[in-house]
């Protein structure tokens, strides 16, 4: 007697935590499926992706423009590994200050965006038409003609940009150094291509 009231006693609790068991299961069961074919979607979805961002490669690579850009690039290399170990001392000791002077530009780019963008990318764009006149030339005086760009910057730094009231921050003395030394190269480079035009 005392073990079938036991019994009657546990079954509600053993029943009722059976069938919570199986509801936790089938709620589980479902929420890890439903998981699983998330994230085979998502798994397709990223090689969806993927085999696009291949196909955007290879259109790119595949683009008759890289042949050009390459060839600007080896004549650009070519360019400054003559300057490096073709020209006396002084001159590569010249080179490296003209192209640390306006690399510079790169530190102000928060404090005086507008100015140091125009310092950077004129003197890159110079680069490219530098390579583009070796390319077809050869090592010619009229490569300066590639600086001709600065005959409108340097006004414009020294009129619009030049703060003239803060003269102990680095931005004014970097723009002083920008004004004489590419002021100094533009007349070396005035220089040059008038003797090749002559």
């Amino acid at each position: 007697l005392d073990s079938r009231e036991t019994a009657r006693a546990v079954y509600p609790i053993v029943s009722i935590t059976i069938r919570g068991a199986l509801r936790i299961n089938s709620v589980l069961g479902t929420k890890f499926h439903q998981a699983m074919k998330n994230a085979h979607n998502l798994q397709n979805t990223n090689k969806q992706h993927c085999n696009n961002d291949i196909a955007n490669i290879y259109s790119i690579y595949s683009s008759p423009y890289i042949p050009i850009m390459l060839d600007f690039m080896k004549s650009l290399f070519e360019l400054i590994l003559i300057m490096l170990t073709k020209f006396p001392p002084i001159l590569r000791l010249w080179i490296a200050i003209l192209i640390a002077t306006n690399m510079a530009s790169i530190f102000f780019f928060k404090s005086a965006t507008t100015v140091s963008l125009v310092v950077c990318i004129l003197f890159n764009l110079q680069g490219f038409v530098m390579a583009a006149i070796y390319r077809k030339l050869g090592f010619v005086k009229l490569l300066g003609l590639a600086h001709a760009g600065w005959l409108v910057m340097l006004p414009w730094i020294y009129f619009t940009q030049l703060h003239h009231d803060d003269t102990n921050s680095p931005l004014y003395y970097w723009l002083v150094a920008v004004l004489v030394i590419d002021g100094i190269c533009t007349v070396l480079d005035t220089k040059d291509v008038m003797q090749y035009i002559n």
